[in-house]
C-alpha cells in the first residue's frame, strides 16, 4: 500500500509539472513536514497542495498487559488558497486506518479525520521588519468516522513566527491554543523549528513540540527530516520523529509532496 501511494505521489506531482502553465519566481514554502506551520501565506491567485502518508507505532505496558497502537495516516491533504498576498483559505482532512492491540485481543478502525477549514493573515513579512509573521485560525469540525471527529467544533489558532539567522539558517516557532471538546478545556502548544538550507533545492530541520495544559503534564515530542525541491513548484519531503515517553515506545514517520499550482 505504501508503495502504490508513494508513486501516486509521484505521478501527482509529474502531472502537475506537465501541465503547469508558465513558472512563477515565488519561493515555495509548504506547511509540511512537521508540527510548525510557515509564518508566510501563498499569494494571490495560486494554489498550493500539501499531501502525503504518516505512520504512528505505540507500544507500552500496563497492569502486566502489553498495549500496542498502530496508526496510519493516508492522504493527509492541505489545500492552500491564496485570496490575497497577504491572506489565505486552507482546508484538510486524513483518512485514518487505526489498529489496536490489547492482550492477545485485536481491533482495526477505518474512516475520515475531522475536517478542518480555517485561514491565514500575513501580519507582517521580514522584507519590512526583522521576521516573517502569520495568524493561523482554523476550526476542526465534527464529521468524519465516530472514533475519530470531536464531540464539538473545535478551533484552534496559531501565532507563527519565522527569523532568518546567519547563512542558510532560519529559525520559525508556532505558539497557540486548541479546544478539546470532550474536556472542555483548551490545550496549548508549542513548536520551535531550526531549517538549514543544504542546496537550491535540499533541506533539513529539526524541531520540537510540546503541548500543556493547567493540571496535565507536558507532553514533548521531536522530529527531523528533509526536504527536496524538485522543481520550483514541487517539494518532496521525509520525516521522522519520537515522544519523549519513559517506559514506553512511541515513534512516528511520514512522506509527502507539496505543490503549488499556477494561475
Amino acid at each position: 500500500m505504501y508503495n502504490r501511494f508513494l508513486l501516486l505521489l509521484m505521478g501527482l506531482a509529474f502531472y502537475s509539472s506537465l501541465f503547469a502553465q508558465g513558472n512563477n519566481n515565488f519561493e515555495l514554502v509548504s506547511d509540511r513536514p512537521g508540527f510548525c506551520n510557515s509564518a508566510v501565506t501563498i499569494k494571490n491567485g495560486l494554489t498550493q497542495i500539501e499531501t502525503g502518508i504518516e505512520f504512528t507505532k505505540v507500544k507500552y505496558i500496563q497492569d502486566g498487559v502489553q498495549f500496542e497502537f498502530s496508526n496510519t495516516g493516508l492522504f493527509g491533504t492541505l489545500v492552500r488558497l491564496g485570496l490575497s498576498d497577504s491572506f489565505e483559505l486552507r482546508g484538510g482532512a486524513e483518512y485514518l486506518i487505526q489498529s489496536k492491540k490489547e492482550g492477545t485481543a485485536d481491533e482495526t478502525r477505518m474512516g475520515l479525520d475531522a475536517i478542518m477549514v480555517g485561514a491565514k493573515y500575513q501580519l507582517f513579512t521580514s522584507e519590512k521588519t526583522f521576521a516573517d509573521a502569520a495568524l493561523i485560525g482554523e476550526i476542526y469540525l465534527p464529521f468524519g468516522h465516530p472514533e475519530f471527529r470531536p464531540a464539538n467544533a473545535e478551533p484552534k489558532i496559531t501565532i507563527a513566527v519565522t527569523h532568518d539567522l546567519y547563512g542558510p539558517l532560519s529559525l520559525g516557532y508556532n505558539l497557540g491554543t486548541q479546544l478539546n471538546s470532550d474536556s472542555q478545556e483548551f490545550i496549548h502548544f508549542f513548536s520551535i523549528n531550526l531549517s538549514a538550507q543544504a542546496t537550491k533545492r535540499i533541506s533539513f530541520f529539526a524541531e520540537s513540540y510540546t503541548e500543556f495544559a493547567q493540571g496535565i503534564e507536558p507532553v514533548f515530542y521531536y522530529d527531523a527530516g528533509i526536504t527536496y525541491l524538485t522543481q520550483s513548484n514541487i517539494q518532496a519531503d521525509i520525516s521522522y520523529g519520537r515522544k519523549f515517553s519513559p517506559g514506553s515506545e512511541y515513534w512516528f514517520i511520514g512522506a509527502g509532496v507539496s505543490i503549488r499550482l499556477p494561475n
